[in-house]
């Protein structure tokens, strides 16, 4: 990962907080994905992602969680990357 360009203490959290704030949202969209759109327990999905002629499949639901699940690991690193560097002078 490229080195902030922040100048100021203020400006590196803010760069903190959009990651955090990001990963939260990706988080949060990836558990409703799995949610309303995939099988849980003994139930069956809530619904269906439709298509022109038929509805999307759980395995590529369940892909594209994953995609965001690693897109919310790689901005908690980087966040946490952040945190530790130091404003240059």
């Amino acid at each position: 990962m490229a080195k902030s360009k922040a100048t100021t203490l203020s400006e590196l959290m803010t760069e903190v907080t959009e990651k955090e704030g990001s990963a939260a949202v990706y988080k949060m969209l990836a558990g409703y994905l799995r949610g309303r759109y995939l099988p849980r327990d003994s139930m069956g999905a809530q619904a269906k992602i439709a298509l022109e002629n038929g509805h999307v499949d759980e395995y590529v639901i369940e892909e594209v969680a994953e995609e965001i699940d690693d897109l919310v690991k790689g901005l908690t690193n980087a966040a946490k990357k952040l945190r530790s560097q130091e404003v240059a002078p």
